[in-house]
């Protein structure tokens, strides 16, 4: 590599925030310095289902699981996810397989209280899920890449499913379900 090149990325950190709103899971990074920083991370039932959103309520049945309609990895660096409230969360990996990425190469961890999660380049994976009983506002510090690339998959449109993550997690049986649309 040329000296004096290759070196104006690096890092950056901040808050990531991870909230309900009605039966919707939401994601704000405040990491990052674009537009491009506000997602539907998923839903706590079918998307057809899913209530009316209430700012800082969360779904009204305590959900079992979240369903996912697409995950991504970046390509350029990594992200760490550490919970503010020391409380624990889930999250959901697939190895860096590239462009070839399948719902069942996914596996939900559930990550305990005290511990944070840094997912490498190239990782599958969404942001981080929290069940509402935990909160329905959660903040995570996060530090990642300055550059914000990302590739991502939408299950729905490209696989017709979505990806159902466990949020009460049980160790004994930690699967993930595809629900078909």
């Amino acid at each position: 590599m040329d000296p004096g090149c290759g070196d104006e990325a690096g890092t950056t950190e901040g808050r990531f925030a991870v909230y309900w709103d009605g039966d919707l899971l939401y994601g704000k990074n405040h990491t990052i310095a674009t537009s491009a920083n506000h997602y539907l991370l998923g839903y706590s039932r079918n998307p057809a289902e899913c209530k009316p959103c209430v700012r800082g309520q969360g779904p009204v049945d305590s959900p079992d699981s979240i369903r996912l309609w697409y995950s991504d990895y970046h390509p350029d660096g990594g992200q760490l996810f550490y919970p503010e409230d020391g409380q624990p969360f889930i999250t959901n990996l697939a190895p860096p397989v590239g462009d070839d990425v399948r719902p069942e190469h996914f596996t939900a961890f559930y990550v305990p209280p005290g511990k944070g999660c840094y997912i490498h380049p190239g990782v599958w994976h969404n942001a981080v899920y929290t069940h509402p009983c935990s909160g329905t506002d959660r903040m995570f510090f996060n530090r990642q890449g300055k550059v914000h690339a990302r590739i991502s998959v939408n299950w729905a449109e490209e696989f017709g499913v979505l990806m159902e993550v466990p949020l009460k997690f049980d160790l004994a049986a930690s699967t993930k379900r595809v629900s078909k649309l």
